[in-house]
């Protein structure tokens, strides 16, 4: 979990100025004991023969890395690697898909989050989405439903308002109050939860659909 108070958990990566992404991942792996120089060096061969291929997928084809470790480096690690490339490495997304989501994007007037766009085409599950995302950011991944929010903060709160914004009162596992957003790095709405719940609030992920069905629950 992630304490507003402090910085968002891993390490930074020293490649986090480097404009590939695939390039920081590779040598991310590396510094990280996955790959050997050598399997490096291989893989990036390979990758200037075909440009257009995941480093991640010519390391599992390879033998190299499967995704168990590539999981867990990212959970250590911090890239400034966007959450559509991360996504594409991943396998996750076709880079033609990638491509076709910036374009819906940028000719919307109200310029909708990548993700929404990925979600809403259908290019990605939605859970999977949230999944990887959680990963970039370094956020716990939680699934919020009748049992695990908590319904006594959430009837002290707008619920409109928690809809709109994609915020919901977990149970917490700890001191701390605990808050899932669908984007932590929303700055309303972490400074809102903040002076709601507490200034030293624990923020989980989930996904937008499983926030507003959490809701939900409080109606009926």
């Amino acid at each position: 979990m992630t304490t507003l108070a402090t910085e968002r958990p891993g390490t930074p990566s020293r490649d986090s100025g480097n404009a590939d992404p695939r390039l920081q991942l590779v040598s991310l792996l590396t510094r990280s004991g996955v790959l050997s120089e050598a399997q490096q060096q291989r893989i990036e061969r390979i990758r200037q023969k075909l440009p257009h291929r995941p480093v991640l997928s010519i390391a599992r084809e390879l033998g190299y890395a499967d995704d168990a470790q590539v999981r867990e480096v990212l959970k250590r690690h911090r890239l400034s690697v966007g959450i559509g490339s991360l996504l594409v490495e991943l396998g996750y997304l076709k880079p033609a898909e990638l491509e076709a989501a910036l374009a819906i994007q940028a000719k919307d007037p109200a310029k909708p989050k990548l993700g929404d766009g990925l979600i809403d085409n259908r290019f990605i599950d939605e859970r999977r989405f949230y999944e990887v995302l959680a990963l970039q950011l370094g956020f716990q991944q939680v699934t919020p439903d009748y049992a695990s929010i908590d319904r006594a903060k959430l009837e002290k709160v707008n619920l409109n308002w928690c809809a709109k914004n994609l915020v919901v009162p977990m149970r917490p596992t700890g001191p701390r109050p605990l808050v899932a957003m669908a984007n932590p790095l929303d700055s309303t709405a972490r400074e809102w939860a903040q002076s709601v719940f507490g200034p030293g609030i624990d923020i989980v992920i989930a996904s937008r659909r499983e926030i507003l069905d959490a809701i939900a629950t409080m109606g009926g």
